[in-house]
């Protein structure tokens, strides 16, 4: 069993195998076509081993490679690990310093009766493990100075990559550069630099550590932009401490100091203007880490500031011309302040001309020369002088009377010498105080005043008004109503003063032209008072009137629809109002028939035209039954109709009767508000103008009787 083949029919077979180990029982069997004869044996299988395994390849040169047995369990193992080396363990390791394919071969025994192997090849890829040694710029490294790497292990090719890693506080950070250059530490301190090298297969690190000295920030900071002549200060804004030096190796040119080993130098002046080139480096003691800062500053040029003026000294008042004799030019800004008493006390111009000084003494003068950048000033308080101008007082204006005189000026002051104008009616034009007697109303008189001394002139004036004589107009008599205002005296004469009296019915009596207002006749007399003139006095009599005695009558009382004759006296002209319900406003005797009762004022006029008012009353009251005076049936639809009216509570049984002269019936109705329209109730006559009796009976709501007759016109 297990035999392969498991029967054969050749006399010697060969190659038998056994798939199992064991004892095994073979028969053989021989014959011909008459005979035969069987043969069996027992022959014993050892146990035959399987050879296999696995690794852990593919890996890289010098990486430990294990191989694990994982075929029979044998008696014994042996492997060759194709690079020379071999080994007797079941699950042996193996570390390759060789890169390439490696033939591994593994025999595994087994021994019992006999001694059965097998064996298994594999071929396994060891790949080569890249040297990641590299090296860095020797010395004193210094911060913010750039540091070079440089791989010196050898592997090179385009199919390894690189990756650094330069630790803390680099610039830049990371790098896949072979050979990196320019890396700088932001900060001082020891750094762990890792430096790997790799491909698709196998990789390799190493780690160095280097250390960054401080380096110093070298900055600074000046008052500039500034001017020649200015003060400029520098101060460094970089690194400060006791550990690090200074050194301004150059200011520029120009400068007062070439350069400077302070921290911060002070009062650096320029003498010339332009772009100065200033450096700065700072170093530690030791001499190892240093910074440099260079900059450009600006100098300005500043202005020369002087000036020149006219021929001095000058009077008062004398115009001055100032001419600058300092920097020139469009690019220049110009400021003159002249000073005290100056009437133009500034100006912008380059060369300001006729400056004026409203007084004497030494002026101060400040010419201010700038531009955008620098400023000079110049003050000087001794090259102008200005002399004083004389006094000049012709005195205070003045009013005088007519045909008076008044001196004028003022006393005299030795070295002055004087002229007035206009000499004509002065009594002496060269002395200080003349007698002025002038002709016209308003003169001036004009004095100019001379200091010998200096030759200054200086002039003033004063004007003499001489008023006219004083006049005195209280008006014209005047004749008005009790009661009434009126204006008296005439217009306002300047430098007249006015009073009038007595005051009583006066609004004002200090006025020229006061309002009056007299309960009675009263004369008035004005006062006139004026500068150094005599006084003089006027009367106006004011006529008083009384009123005129108004009458209007008698309050009255009729019926609606009646009328009343009014009757008013007093005086010679009559106005009645309202004019509702009269016949007349403008008679002193008016009919009066008002629809309601009504307050009728009549204004009366007298002889003087003096007017006084008075009032009447009509009062007017509903009747029984009221009608018209007269009515006109002429078709034009006004009063075509004879209406008997009642008072708003009614009449009952009522009875309206028309007669005439005959005592004829010619018209009859017991309705209200059927009228007579003139013509004859049955007949339907037309009946002639005339008067005609209407009768009216019945009874009112309380059960009065009514019985009222009266006469209306008919008119056509």
């Amino acid at each position: 069993e297990d035999a392969d083949p498991a029967a054969a029919t050749s006399e010697d077979p060969q190659g038998i195998v056994y798939d199992s180990s064991g004892t095994k029982l073979v028969t053989f069997t021989i014959s011909d076509a008459n005979c035969s004869e069987v043969k069996t044996e027992t022959i014993t299988i050892s146990t035959t081993p399987s050879a296999d395994f696995t690794t852990t390849a593919p890996t890289c040169t010098e990486e430990t490679v294990t191989f694990t047995n994982t075929g029979t369990t044998g008696d014994s193992y042996a492997w060759n690990f194709g690079d020379g080396n071999t080994s007797a363990s079941q699950n042996p390791t193996n570390a390759y310093t060789t890169a390439g394919n490696k033939v591994v071969k593994l025999v595994t025994t087994i021994t019992t009766i006999i001694t059965c192997k097998d064996s298994s090849v594999q071929a396994i890829t060891i790949n080569q493990k890249p040297n990641s040694t590299f090296s860095f710029t020797g010395g004193t490294l210094c911060g913010n100075v750039g540091v070079d790497f440089d791989y010196i292990g050898g592997t090179t090719g385009d199919t390894w990559s690189y990756s650094w890693d330069f630790g803390k506080s680099a610039n830049p950070p990371s790098s896949t550069s072979e050979d990196p250059q320019g890396v700088l530490y932001d900060s001082s301190g020891t750094h762990t630099v890792t430096f790997t090298i790799s491909d698709a297969n196998c990789s390799e690190s190493s780690t160095q550590s280097i250390t960054i000295s401080p380096t110093p920030t070298a900055s600074f900071t000046s008052t500039t932009p500034a001017c020649t002549e200015d003060s400029v200060d520098f101060t460094n804004t970089g690194t400060t401490g006791a550990n690090w030096a200074y050194n301004w190796t150059t200011f520029g040119s120009g400068a007062s100091s070439a350069s400077s080993t302070s921290q911060n130098p002070t009062d650096i002046i320029y003498s010339t203007e332009g772009i100065k080139s200033v450096t700065l480096v700072i170093v530690d003691t030791g001499g190892n880490c240093s910074d440099t800062s260079t900059q450009t500053i600006n100098i300005n040029f500043r202005p020369n500031v002087s000036f020149i003026t006219s021929s001095i000294p000058v009077c008062a008042g004398a115009p001055i011309n100032f001419t600058n004799s300092g920097t020139s030019g469009d690019s220049w800004s110009y400021n003159w302040d002249f000073g005290k008493d100056a009437i133009t006390n500034s100006s912008t111009a380059e060369s300001p001309k006729g400056i004026k000084y409203a007084n004497g003494g030494s002026k101060t003068i400040t010419f201010t020369i700038s531009d955008n950048n620098c400023t000079k000033t110049f003050i000087d308080s001794t090259t102008v002088t200005i002399d004083t101008l004389p006094n000049a007082n012709a005195g205070i204006d003045t009013i005088i009377c007519a045909n008076r005189s008044v001196p004028i000026g003022s006393g005299s002051i030795p070295s002055y010498s004087y002229s007035w104008y206009p000499t004509k009616t002065l009594d002496n034009s060269a002395i200080s105080n003349p007698i002025a007697s002038p002709e016209a109303n308003i003169t001036v008189y004009y004095v100019l005043v001379t200091d010998t001394a200096t030759s200054c002139m200086n002039t003033d004036s004063v004007t003499v008004t001489m008023l006219s004589p004083l006049l005195a107009d209280a008006g014209e008599d005047i004749e008005i109503c009790f009661g009434d205002s009126v204006q008296i005296g005439s217009a306002l004469i300047e430098g007249q003063t006015y009073s009038w009296s007595p005051i009583l019915g006066l609004n004002v009596s200090t006025s020229p032209n006061p309002m009056v207002s007299p309960e009675t006749t009263t004369t008035y007399t004005v006062t006139v008072n004026g500068a150094k003139c005599d006084v003089i006095n006027d009367e106006v009599v004011i006529v008083v009137h009384p009123l005129p005695d108004a009458d209007a009558g008698s309050d009255v009382t009729i019926a609606r629809g009646s009328s009343t004759q009014l009757i008013a006296t007093g005086g010679v002209m009559y106005g009645w109002s309202p004019g509702d319900g009269l016949n007349n406003i403008s008679i002193f005797d008016p009919v009066a028939t008002p629809d309601s009762t009504t307050s009728y004022i009549v204004m009366v006029t007298d002889v003087y035209d003096c007017v006084n008012t008075d009032t009447v009353i009509i009062t007017v009251v509903a009747p029984t039954v009221w009608t018209p005076s007269a009515f006109t049936p002429n078709g034009d639809g006004q009063n075509d109709v004879f209406y008997a009216r009642g008072e708003k509570s009614g009449i009952i049984n009522f009875k309206f009767r028309i007669f005439n002269k005959w005592g004829d019936v010619v018209f009859y109705s017991e309705d209200i508000d059927i009228g007579w329209d003139g013509y004859k109730i049955v007949t339907r006559e037309e009946l002639p103008e005339g008067a005609y009796i209407y009768n009216v009976q019945g009874e009112k709501s309380t059960g009065e009787s009514v019985n009222i007759s009266g006469v209306v016109n008919l008119i056509r």
